[in-house]
Order: C-alpha cells, then structure tokens, then sequence
C-alpha cells in the first residue's frame, strides 16, 4: 500500500503580527521582513525547511517584471529567464531538496570548475566547446543575486564570499567602415540579379527598402542588439520628447556601442 509523506518542513505557526508568507508547495516561505517577526524557534524550524527549489521559485518571482516582482526593477524578461536557467540547472547538479543553509562556499566553487572544465554543454548546433569566459561570469552574477535576495530574505549569511569574480575581458567592438554602410543600406534597394536561362539578367525592386534602411541605420546609430530591437514596442516612443518619432532608449553600454557603430564619440544621443 502507498503511504502519502508527511510534508517534510511543515510551516511554523506564525507569531502574533507576523508577517504574510507565500506558499510554494511543501515549505512557506516568508516575504521580506516577516522572519524578524517571527519566535526564535519558528525562525530556526523555517531556516532549516527552506530547499533549493523552493528558493529558487521564491527569487524568479520576486525578480520577474511580468508578476510585478518587487526586485525587477530595470530587469528585462530575457535578463529573469537566464537566471531561471541557470539556477535550475545548478540545481538539477545539487538536487533541488538540498537545503539552503548547507551550501558552502566549497560547494559553490566546486560547481564553478565542474562548469568551466567538465561540463560539456548541449547545445542546438551541435557544438561541445567549453562555456566562455563571459557565460561563466553570468553564472556568478546570478549566484550573487540569488544568494543576496537569500540573505535578506532568511538572514542566512552568503556563501558567495571568498569566491573570486571569474575573470573576463569584453572583446573590442570593430565598427562597420563607411563602405560597408552604403553597401548594406543600397542592398536594401535590389534584389540580387536573377540569371535564367531563357532571357537576360534582370534586377528587381525590394518591397520593403524603407523599412528595411530604416532598420539598419536605427541599429547603427543606437547600437541596439537584434534581441533588443525586436523587444521595443511603441510605448517606448515617449511624445513628450523634442521629437515626436524618437525612443527613449537607456543603457550606457547600448550608447557605447552605438557610438562605435557610427565613429562618434560617447554620449552622443540618437
């Protein structure tokens, strides 16, 4: 006969004027400031019933700009999903039961090397190289996220220190040269020349050679990538600017690269 488990960290029964909890599953875990409010022995039972998983669903909803995430301020949606991903991998390595105050710093630094020297990523062209420098660096910045949020959270103290910062070098941007500019923006204008058999070689005309010229000369002078254009909506154009058709677009890397883009220098808006 199956025996239905007990839940494995059933709630503490809260304290008079404690705080709200959320309920993910097994274990409730509290909002901010509600642990200060709790009894000492309600705090340590809690401390000791808060795993990995639930963790993790605690943190993507308090960064997810979708569900009005109190810690997604300037956060994109793409920015939310690579923490996801990440996390949960890490923790399909751990085991999601593993609970939080266990993890060391040794822990953590051994999933970094495994990461950087034995992992052999899947991914959708069939490459097997090594993560880059930049990917593992993106590995650790989610740590600190989710280890801070941990922190405030349940007063559980990081395990992030002594870890060092993974090294990483952003390449140089080599910017497009005048010619090769003119030659995107006239490619806009033709097809390419068709050649059959039973008549001369013709050209024709692109149906959408403005929207297309006005794509690229918008990449060009904002240094926007595609994932970032494709993301804009019209909300993003603010009327109350000088002009009416501009888009207000902040980020001080976007400019940078905008500015080599076009050969000017920083700060220069679009």
């Amino acid at each position: 006969m199956n025996v239905r488990p007990q839940n494995p960290c059933p709630p503490p029964a809260p304290a008079e004027g404690a705080g709200s909890r959320i309920d993910f599953g097994a274990c409730a875990i509290p909002q901010r400031g509600s642990m200060r409010n709790r009894s000492s022995s309600g705090a340590a039972n809690m401390r000791g019933g808060v795993t990995v998983s639930q963790a993790i669903e605690g943190f993507i909803l308090h960064k997810n700009p979708a569900f009005g995430g109190a810690g997604a301020q300037g956060l994109s949606q793409r920015t939310v999903s690579s923490y996801k991903d990440i996390l949960e991998h890490w923790a399909a390595r751990i085991g999601g039961d593993t609970q939080v105050p266990g993890i060391t710093s040794q822990d953590l630094k051994r999933y970094l090397v495994w990461k950087t020297t034995e992992y052999v990523p899947i991914r959708k062209n069939g490459k097997t190289h090594p993560l880059s420098p930049k990917t593992t660096r993106n590995i650790y910045v989610t740590f600190q996220a989710f280890f801070r949020w941990i922190g405030e959270e349940f007063e559980f103290p990081t395990p992030m220190k002594g870890i060092p910062v993974p090294k990483f070098v952003s390449p140089p941007i080599e910017p497009f040269t005048k010619d090769e500019v003119v030659a995107m923006v006239k490619g806009c204008v033709q097809k390419r020349e068709s050649r059959p058999s039973n008549r001369k070689a013709f050209t024709t005309r692109r149906p959408y050679t403005l929207r297309d010229q006005t794509v690229i000369k918008f990449l060009l002078d904002t240094g926007l990538r595609a994932s970032e254009f494709t993301s804009l909506r019209i909300g993003d154009v603010d009327p109350g600017l000088v002009h009416p058709r501009c888009a207000f677009i902040a980020s001080q890397k976007t400019e940078s690269r905008g500015d080599a883009s076009r050969g000017q220098a920083p700060g220069q808006a679009w």
